[in-house]
């Protein structure tokens, strides 16, 4: 499995994230505190090969307040002697449609390098690339979209805002790379998963496919693990491929909030 296909997966998993009227505004119209902060630690097999961090904040653009999420995927010491990985992503949101204005990635893995940035123009219906080495970036200049078309950080945050439930499907269309997937997320059940730092969290299981092929693994399945309360918090993501199994799971949540995640409270198992 490639490394850049668990970048995906750590990603999948995390869905697992500043001042003026209209700001507050769209502060209190979102489904998680902006500000808030995601730790993960990525398994494979038995081995610790990485971490992941999320972030979201306010900035001002243009004279726009606008919504800042941030990631950020390293390998560890063993796996970085080897292959090392240093990849950042943002997505820029605005906060009144949740749909992304820009997306960029700098991705450092191994010898690989590509930096580059999507401008989303829902009015022409298309997202323009912009590289930063276009020899290294084999990417179209432009690709249709349609008016749900989110970039995988924006869509992740925005899949929080639904209510998933045993039985239930939700559709969407993600754009990944230069291709523009329509992917389904199945509510499968209920379960209680347990973190060392949380203790048990209930937790609805969920299963994204897209329809054309996979975005997250080219072959096996991943599923994930999302807190059935307000917050919708990835807690666990777990992907089955042929090498071995990738496991991303929850370690910190810091930030705004004063709830459970927060406060330090442990819950008993």
């Amino acid at each position: 499995m490639r490394i850049r296909e668990m970048r995906l997966k750590a990603i999948l998993a995390c869905c697992l994230l500043l001042a003026g009227s209209h700001v507050l505004a769209a502060t209190n119209n979102l489904w998680f505190p902006v500000g808030e902060e995601l730790d993960y630690t990525l398994y494979w097999g038995v081995l610790t090969v990485g971490q992941t961090h999320i972030e979201t904040h306010w900035i001002e653009e243009g004279g726009r307040q606008l919504l800042a999420i941030r990631f950020v995927a390293k390998s560890s010491r063993v796996v970085s002697a080897l292959f090392p990985v240093n990849d950042w992503m943002e997505s820029v949101v605005d906060p009144e449609t949740f749909l992304p204005v820009r997306f960029s990635q700098r991705i450092r893995e191994g010898d690989k390098k590509r930096d580059d940035t999507v401008i989303f123009d829902y009015k022409a219906g298309k997202a323009v690339w912009k590289a930063d080495e276009p020899s290294s970036t084999n990417v179209p200049a432009e690709i249709a979209i349609e008016q749900e078309t989110r970039d995988i950080l924006c869509f992740l945050y925005y899949m929080r805002s639904k209510e998933f439930r045993e039985g239930t499907t939700n559709t969407f269309r993600v754009l990944v790379d230069d291709k523009l997937y329509k992917l389904t997320v199945a509510g499968l059940e209920l379960q209680d998963v347990y973190l060392s730092h949380f203790g048990d969290v209930r937790c609805i299981e969920l299963e994204p496919k897209a329809q054309f092929g996979e975005i997250f693994v080219r072959k096996g399945s991943v599923n994930m693990w999302v807190s059935d309360d307000e917050r919708r918090i990835c807690a666990k993501a777990l992907a089955i491929v042929p090498v071995a199994n990738v496991k991303m799971v929850l370690q910190k949540v810091s930030g705004p909030g004063g709830d459970f995640w927060t406060s330090g409270r442990r819950k008993s198992r």
